[in-house]
């Protein structure tokens, strides 16, 4: 691995014993893990990491092939060791490339340039800027928007601390992130769309999107996440705040797709006009007064869908509420007997906690 080099030296009590936990956690999770001598290298898709001890001192050296991968690993690396390291104190310092980053690679400020309501219970906003080709890709298909805190003077941007971790200003007024969906995305106009579902028990991202006003200016930090496979047939199913990611996805499936999506809204007036090949067929499943979260609509319908029973190869994905998901995946996984490669299936939340009480991150397989 050629281009961008980093390198950090730290002090600790145990050096090879964290090496060793950090490794297997890396090897769970896909990496390729070698051993030359006393230096355990780390092969992942777009970067490779080496680890080894001098003394009583761990080395780690980062490799990559851009300036952005290169960040992501030094960041993962950093917050694995500190998680590994328990109740010790870990001063790491990096050294070489990407040093000079004031600002994470994959933020931006953007500029709101339109609101509009696509469905009572649907807000579009469109967001404009200079660095949105990235996002151009259905491979990752979210990014993160990031929310104010109430009580700050000034807007908190993130920046990157000398252990490659984002540094907030002020940790007291700290912002809150959100993940949503890029609906769509216009290079030419230099502007995309992000849907936001409105409801009343509203969390930091809805409230923001009821109040959102043209001219202000908002941060945002991607793509990620998993996105659209090829294949011959598809499942999509979800609620409301899955309905972005598979509208997107249904507008860029291929003439000759076939399958079905299966989306539960709260009523008639949530439905969308969506584009996708005449092989693809929607189902609207309508809760008519049910609260999100309290029904089997979506997985009752997923069970009632027939899959193809020729050679043609299958994808499906899923996205929903936790019991929704926990169901959903069950029987893709167990009953019909899908790999990894041919589902993706994901929490977007859970009923009665906030995203930071569900655990931040999306739960997913």
């Amino acid at each position: 691995m050629s281009g961008f080099v980093a390198e950090a030296r730290i002090e600790l009590d145990d050096p090879e014993a964290l090496i060793g936990l950090v490794c297997e956690h890396l090897r769970e999770h896909g990496a390729e893990i070698t051993r030359r001598d006393n230096t355990y290298v780390v092969a992942m898709e777009t970067s490779t990491s080496s680890f080894w001890q001098e003394e009583r001192s761990l080395v780690v050296r980062a490799e990559a092939a851009d300036l952005q991968s290169l960040y992501f690993i030094k960041m993962g690396i950093a917050s694995h060791l500190i998680e590994f390291a328990g109740d010790e104190t870990l001063e790491i310092a990096w050294t070489g490339d990407g040093t000079e980053l004031a600002a994470p690679p994959n933020f931006d400020v953007l500029e709101v340039v339109a609101v509009r309501d696509v469905t009572p219970h649907m807000r579009r906003i469109t967001l404009a800027g200079s660095n949105l080709a990235r996002f151009d890709t259905l491979q990752a298909l979210h990014l993160r928007v990031i929310i104010q805190h109430p009580d700050a003077v000034a807007p908190q941007w993130p920046g990157v601390g000398s252990n490659g971790l984002v540094r907030w200003p002020d940790g007291r007024h700290r912002p809150q992130l959100r993940k949503y969906t890029v609906r769509s995305l216009d290079p030419a106009a230099s502007t995309m769309d992000i849907d936001f579902v409105l409801h009343a028990d509203a969390g930091p991202g809805s409230a923001w999107a009821a109040r959102a006003r043209v001219g202000e200016h908002v941060g945002v930090v991607g793509p990620g996440g998993g996105g659209l496979k090829p294949a011959d047939w598809y499942l999509f199913a979800g609620d409301e705040t899955a309905l972005p990611a598979i509208g997107r996805m249904l507008e860029a499936l291929p003439e000759t797709a076939r399958g079905v999506a299966l989306i539960e809204v709260a009523d008639a007036a949530e439905e969308q006009e969506l584009r996708m090949p005449a092989g693809v067929s929607v189902r609207w499943l309508h809760r008519d007064g049910s609260a999100a979260g309290t029904t089997t609509l979506l997985q009752d319908a997923v069970r009632e869908v027939a899959f193809p029973q020729d050679d043609s190869k299958v994808y499906a994905w899923a996205a929903c509420e936790f019991e929704a998901f926990r169901a959903i995946r069950t029987y893709l996984r167990k009953d019909k007997g899908l790999g990894k490669a041919e589902q993706l299936v994901v929490s977007y939340w859970r009923k009665g906690k906030s995203e930071d009480e569900a655990g931040g991150d999306h739960e997913h397989d």
